[in-house]
């Protein structure tokens, strides 16, 4: 799901709590990790890393740095590896 906060509202803290809430919630709905895509300065903040540590290629034409994943269980990405497929909602961005 993006992410975006209105100019006025940044440098508030309104982006850092959304992203807590939202890895809070995956956390409480048992995922096993995210994938993120975006500043990677930003996302390592909360232990994001590079999707490529875990063998993961992004679909779409971006820097190799800012396609990111974090696990919340250990070895959550060791039997995949490759390109990743997201939903039919981002088909027009491949």
């Amino acid at each position: 799901m993006p992410l975006a906060v209105v100019p006025a509202f940044q440098r508030l803290g309104v982006g850092s709590a959304l992203v807590s809430a939202g890895l809070e919630r995956c956390r409480m709905e048992r995922h096993a990790g995210v994938l993120v895509l975006g500043d990677p300065v930003y996302y390592g903040r909360f232990g994001f890393v590079a999707g490529s540590r875990f063998g993961l290629k992004c679909p779409f034409p971006a820097p190799h740095e800012g396609f990111m994943a974090i696990e919340f269980e250990p070895g959550a990405f060791a039997q995949v590896s490759g390109v990743v497929r997201y939903g039919h909602e981002f088909d027009d961005l491949e």
